[in-house]
């Protein structure tokens, strides 16, 4: 009897406890959510991936402190499954109807805009052989899709029009997606790699 009732009963409060700590995560004041974040792995980050960063930028022009600011996010500095199996650290995902490339498929948060929380779905991604690799395919598959044509009209000094940009043309579900890429920006100074590009 119990593993027709206790089992299942279990599995549905394991998920229930999941998504009301997400949905708690999700109320988290920006401000704090970064705060969050340890430090020194951020730096740590930081230091390792500031060349590539800047690279992009003086190639397509993409603000590097955008760049670094939205792979500490989607990559959890470094830390997530997906950037560790698959040096995917932009959340680039992998369509088999277009892209043969190889493909990494894990588990992603996303924001359900009518129900205002985040829920679980089996998502695949493209997988890198390196993360330089995984930052040079960030840039050209921003600079290479007409819905992001418009966040090169900014100057990439301008890293707020492009957090801004990047959420409206819809690369993140997440309703914060700028606030946390400014916060990250300002918090740790990215905009500093910015200068490397002269206008």
């Amino acid at each position: 009897m119990w593993r027709f009732i206790g089992i299942p009963l279990v599995i549905y409060l394991i998920y229930v406890c999941y998504f009301h700590q997400k949905s708690e995560q999700a109320e988290i004041p920006v401000a704090e959510l970064i705060k969050q974040m340890p430090p020194g792995a951020i730096k740590s980050y930081i230091s390792k991936n500031s060349f590539y960063a800047t690279e992009e930028m003086k190639r397509i022009r993409i603000p590097a402190s955008i760049i670094l600011a939205q792979a500490i996010l989607e990559s959890q500095y470094g830390t997530s499954s997906l950037a560790i199996q698959a040096k995917n650290h932009f959340g680039i995902k992998s369509n088999p109807e277009w892209d043969n490339s190889d493909r990494h498929c894990v588990y992603s948060s996303e924001w359900d805009n009518e129900a205002k929380k985040m829920y679980r779905l089996l998502s695949c991604f493209k997988k890198y052989k390196n993360v330089r690799e995984s930052f040079r395919s960030h840039s050209d598959f921003l600079a290479g899709r007409s819905n992001y044509s418009d966040l090169f009209k900014f100057s990439p000094h301008d890293f707020n029009s492009w957090a801004k940009g990047l959420q409206n043309a819809g690369y993140a579900t997440d309703p914060d997606y700028a606030k946390k890429l400014i916060s990250l920006i300002t918090e740790y100074k990215l905009y500093r790699f910015d200068k490397a590009l002269k206008l």
